[in-house]
Formats: C-alpha cells, sequence, structure tokens
C-alpha cells in the first residue's frame, strides 16, 4: 500500500536528518589517539594503553601501566614478547629483560577488536625520555571504522576515512603501506578506498613520530554478500550495490480524481540490474502551491528496491486556470553512489469543472 501522507516526511530539515541517519547507521566514528595514552578512544570499541615513566638499567625495563577497554571486550597484552596479566582494574607491571633488543613492543590483542602494536626505540628510553607516547597522542588521530568492522560486500571496496589534528607531530601515517599524511586536506581529513582492494585481508594503520616512536594498529576484513533472491528478482543491499540507478518510476492515479491523492511508486537497481533494498530516496514535488503537505518526501527502498510515497494535491490543480501540471524530482542514494531523475505528469481536469 502506498505510505500514509501523514506519516511522511514534510520538511527539509527533517529529511536531513534522516539521511544523516542512514550513513550513521554505516558507520561509527572511532577516535584513536595513536599513542593509545589517556583518553586514546572515545568508541566503545576502542581500547587504550597508558604507560608511567619506563626505567630502564641494566638492560632491564620495568614498565607499567593500565589498560582500558569495553568492559566487554577481551584480549591479551603482551610486552616484549612475554603474557603480561592485567587485573581487573586494568592495571599492569612487568620487568622485561631486552636483551640487547632495539625496540620496547607492546601488543594489544583484541580479536575482532583489532591489534595494537606500540614500538618504543630503547636508545629514547636510555636518553631519559619520560612522556614517549606524548607525540603520538598530540597528533590527535581520528579514524571511522564501521561498527561491524571494515567488510568487503559484493566485491565493494570499503573506504578509510579519518582526521589528524596536528601533522606536525607525525613523520608518517600510512594505511596498508600507503602514506595518507600527504592526501590530509587543509582540515586534516583524508578518505580513500581500501588499499590493496578485494584481496585486502586486514586494514593496518600505522602512526610514526619524529622520535621513531609508532603505534600499529590492525584490524582484519571480512568478505561479505548480500545478494538474495526475491519474488521480484536479484536483491542486493545499499552497501552492496554497484552504482545506482532509478529503473522506473510510476504514478499511482487510483485515488487522484476522488481523494486528490497521487501515489508515487520508486524502483531501484544496480549497474547490474539488481533490485537495491535500503537505497535512501528523496523527491520533491513542484509546483509547491499545489500540495498539502509540503514538498518534500523521504524514505528507503524495500526488500525488492521499491519505495512508495503519496501527495495530496490542493483542489486548485486540477482546474483549467492552472498548467495542472506537476514536476516531481526523485534522488536515489547508497553508501557509494547516487542518482537523479525528474519527471512530469499531467494532472486531469476535476469532473466538476
Amino acid at each position: 500500500m502506498p505510505a500514509n501522507p501523514q506519516h511522511l516526511m514534510r520538511d527539509t530539515e527533517r529529511i536531513r536528518a534522516l539521511r544523516t541517519a542512514f550513513f550513521a547507521v554505516a558507520a561509527v566514528v572511532l577516535t584513536l589517539a595513536f599513542a593509545l595514552a589517556a583518553g586514546a578512544h572515545a568508541s566503545d570499541k576502542g581500547s587504550r594503553i597508558t604507560l608511567e615513566p619506563i626505567s630502564l638499567a641494566n638492560g632491564t625495563a620495568v614498565v607499567t601501566g593500565s589498560v582500558g577497554r569495553d568492559p566487554d571486550a577481551t584480549g591479551t597484552l603482551d610486552v616484549a614478547g612475554q603474557p603480561v596479566g592485567v587485573d581487573a582494574s586494568g592495571h599492569f607491571s612487568t620487568v622485561v629483560a631486552l636483551d640487547g633488543q632495539s625496540t620496547l613492543v607492546l601488543t594489544l590483542d583484541e580479536g575482532k577488536g583489532g591489534v595494537t602494536t606500540i614500538r618504543i626505540p630503547v636508545t629514547l628510553l636510555q636518553n631519559g625520555a619520560k612522556d614517549v607516547l606524548d607525540e603520538l597522542e598530540a597528533a590527535g588521530i581520528s579514524l571511522v571504522v564501521p561498527p561491524d568492522g571494515f567488510q568487503i560486500v559484493d566485491g565493494n571496496i570499503p573506504t578509510v576515512s579519518g582526521h589528524v589534528l596536528d601533522r606536525s607531530k607525525l613523520a608518517g601515517l600510512t594505511v596498508n603501506g600507503h602514506d595518507v599524511l600527504g592526501l590530509a586536506g587543509p582540515n586534516g581529513g583524508f578518505s580513500l578506498p581500501l588499499p590493496g582492494g578485494t584481496s585486502s585481508r586486514q586494514a593496518t594503520f600505522v602512526a610514526t613520530d619524529h622520535r621513531n616512536v609508532s603505534q600499529t594498529t590492525t584490524y582484519p576484513t571480512t568478505t561479505v554478500t548480500s545478494v538474495i533472491k526475491t519474488s521480484s528478482g536479484t536483491s542486493v543491499s545499499a552497501a552492496g550495490a554497484h552504482g545506482v540507478v532509478i529503473a522506473r518510476i510510476r504514478f499511482d492515479r487510483k485515488g487522484l480524481l476522488t481523494q486528490r491523492r497521487l501515489g508515487i511508486v520508486v524502483t531501484v537497481k544496480d549497474r547490474r540490474g539488481y533490485l537495491v533494498r535500503g537505497a535512501a530516496l528523496h523527491l520533491m514535488g513542484r509546483p509547491v502551491r499545489y500540495l498539502v503537505n509540503g514538498a518534500n518526501r523521504a524514505g528507503f527502498t524495500n526488500r525488492v528496491g521499491v519505495g512508495r510515497f503519496a501527495y495530496r494535491l490542493q483542489k486548485q490543480a486540477f482546474t483549467s486556470t492552472f498548467p495542472r501540471r506537476f514536476s516531481l524530482t526523485v534522488r536515489a542514494s547508497t553508501p557509494r553512489a547516487a542518482a537523479k531523475k525528474i519527471v512530469r505528469v499531467r494532472l486531469p481536469l476535476l469532473p466538476s469543472t
């Protein structure tokens, strides 16, 4: 059944809110101060390591700090290759023999939550450095990490995006070995397809400061298919669609003369001809003076790629004193593509005229 006009969006601000919510479902912002120090993660999925000053004497280091993580998360912490226990409050302390090693390595493995490795040059500790993670933290790096991780949906390469607050604190920032620090715009933002394409088994972010202290954070990628068979044809999710096409716009005139109600049925497909479910639709009718409940409508396609809407028209729209032409602009969008189509229909005269 066509949507009840009383339940449809009636103004531009509410439409913008709906479109924003659509994209918010696909991704959440995960704030990473790559130093993994205080306040390193604002996301529930994140983890952080806070280090107290590390003492080093006769090749032995005393490493003390704490790990903060999602209460539901599980993980293991290694320091210099040795497992280290973490108490209920997240604190840890260990003594490690570096045995001539040039780098002190801390690794936190949280499974699907990612693996984080911090590397600190031993020479930095020998020279008395205290806050070894402060430059990475001050860089203020944030990444957009999808709630379900980096997924390759129906062959679509996931997008990697983020922001650097202070690039001067970093010597380098890479994703799967590709420089992104140089891609950052004036505001520090960057965005690119995951390097390595559909063959990438992981997304690895490496931030390095000017003292060669680095953090490597690795997330696994997963391959997902969203293609299903329906009675109307093959259907794919908006995230898995290859492009987007407004395949058909049909006007339902059944209630046009009796209720002055014009139904709109929009069918969305991708370039392969698959029906796209979950595509965002935004409709704008013209002239506005014809419309009882405003010009704008918004919603999403159903499992067979169809979105249904309705307009109720003013009585004068059906009189000979007006042009009796209704114009409709339809926009369809997925996380990776958008399409637009404009159609027009001539309105009939009311029987009484």
